[in-house]
């Protein structure tokens, strides 16, 4: 069987988890050494969280004694805080993406193109649009032209266009599992001999 290599370990812990180092991370992080630091960052880096991987990239150890260096070096006060630190902020920095995800595809669901026109059904001026319809805006053209053909006036035509609500709801309801997944039921004929016994 194939030796691994360092290589082959670094490219299994490929960038699949970034937490934000905030200030409290980076304060339990430099009470760690170099190495220990490396060990920490290539390990949040593997999606598996494979300790003994993560410990043979940066200490170039190798077989058991890998896996039980590993497991030391995590217990050890200034690296499990650190990696502790680490694992619960990546947990909180999803829990917000997610949130985000979620609060920005309601608000593309609820488009109301009322809101987008004044009292006089004329178009507000992009400066009065508030922050949500900005997000909720897909495009917006000006165009200047003669709209009435033979009236020699130039006329300014707002176009705009609004992200496909319909495709926002479709995803909600999915992530709300609202609607189940049609079901095929297929029939198949089916012969079955019946023998009698005297």
């Amino acid at each position: 069987m194939p030796k691994k290599t360092a290589a082959a370990t670094t490219n299994a812990g490929a960038p699949a988890t970034n937490p934000t180092i905030t200030p409290a991370v980076m304060e339990l992080l430099v009470k760690c050494t170099r190495r220990e630091r490396a060990f920490i960052l290539v390990l949040m880096k593997d999606p598996e969280r494979n300790q003994r991987r993560a410990y043979e990239a940066v200490y170039k150890a190798r077989g058991g004694s890998a896996d039980s260096n590993a497991s030391r070096l995590l217990k050890k006060d200034q690296v499990k805080a650190a990696y502790g630190a680490l694992v619960k902020q990546l947990v909180e920095d999803e829990i917000v993406d997610a949130r985000l995800v979620l609060r920005e595809m309601l608000l593309l669901a609820t488009t109301d193109l009322r809101s987008f026109f004044d009292a006089h059904g004329n178009l507000k001026p992009v400066q009065q649009l508030s922050e949500a319809q900005g997000r909720q805006l897909a495009s917006m053209e000006v165009i200047i032209k003669n709209a009435a053909a033979g009236d020699g006036v130039t006329d300014t035509v707002h176009k705009f266009k609004v992200w496909d609500k319909v495709k926002a709801l479709e995803m909600l309801a999915k992530h709300k599992a609202l609607f189940a997944e049609p079901v095929q039921h297929v029939e198949h004929d089916v012969e079955m001999t019946i023998k009698w016994e005297d």
